[in-house]
C-alpha cells in the first residue's frame, strides 16, 4: 500500500503538482508515504541544503497531521511552541542584558504566542537608536542645567561683591 502511495506521489509531482499542495491535501497514509519518499527523493537530495529541505518537509507533514487531529502531532506542536517561546524569551533577555536590539524572530514568536506579554514588554521598548537619542538628550540637558546653575552662582557672587 505504501509503495502504491509512493508511485502516486511521483506521478502527481511529474504532472506539476507542488509538494506543498500534496501535503496540504494528504491523509495520514499519504503523509507517511511522503516521509518515506523524501528520504530517497532526488528533489530533496539534490537541493542546496538537503537536511534543511527534509526538516521543512517534516515540519509541514507534522502541521498537516495536527490539522487532521492526530493527537501525537498536536502534542508535539504544543511542545515545540513552548520550547520556541522559552527560547525567544531567553534571546530577549540576553539581547537586553548585552545592550543589543532584540531581533525580529524572537519578537514575532512572543507576539504570536502572547500579545499581552509582548505589549507589556517588547511593545513598549524603544528601538536602540531612539534609546540612544534619549540618553544623549538627557546628558546634554544635565550639562546645560549644570552650566546654567554655575553661571547663576557666578552672577550672584559678582553681585554680592
Amino acid at each position: 500500500m505504501q509503495a502504491r502511495e509512493g508511485e502516486k506521489i511521483d506521478a502527481l509531482l511529474a504532472r506539476g503538482t507542488h509538494l506543498s499542495q500534496l501535503i496540504a491535501q494528504a491523509d495520514q497514509r499519504r503523509l507517511g508515504a511522503i516521509l518515506d519518499w523524501m528520504e530517497t527523493s532526488d528533489q530533496v537530495q539534490d537541493s542546496p541544503d538537503p537536511q534543511a529541505a527534509r526538516a521543512e518537509l517534516r515540519g509541514n507533514v507534522l502541521d498537516r497531521l495536527a490539522q487532521l487531529g492526530h493527537d501525537g502531532a498536536q502534542q508535539a506542536l504544543a511542545e515545540v511552541g513552548d520550547r520556541d517561546l522559552t527560547t525567544a524569551w531567553i534571546d530577549v533577555m540576553e539581547a537586553t542584558a548585552d545592550g543589543r536590539q532584540v531581533e525580529y524572530g524572537p519578537r514575532a514568536v512572543i507576539y504570536q504566542a502572547d500579545q499581552a506579554a509582548y505589549a507589556g514588554t517588547l511593545g513598549m521598548q524603544l528601538p536602540q537608536a531612539d534609546q540612544q537619542a534619549l540618553a544623549d538628550a538627557d546628558r546634554l540637558t544635565a550639562a546645560d542645567v549644570a552650566t546654567e546653575q554655575a553661571a547663576q552662582h557666578a552672577s550672584r557672587m559678582g553681585a554680592a561683591q
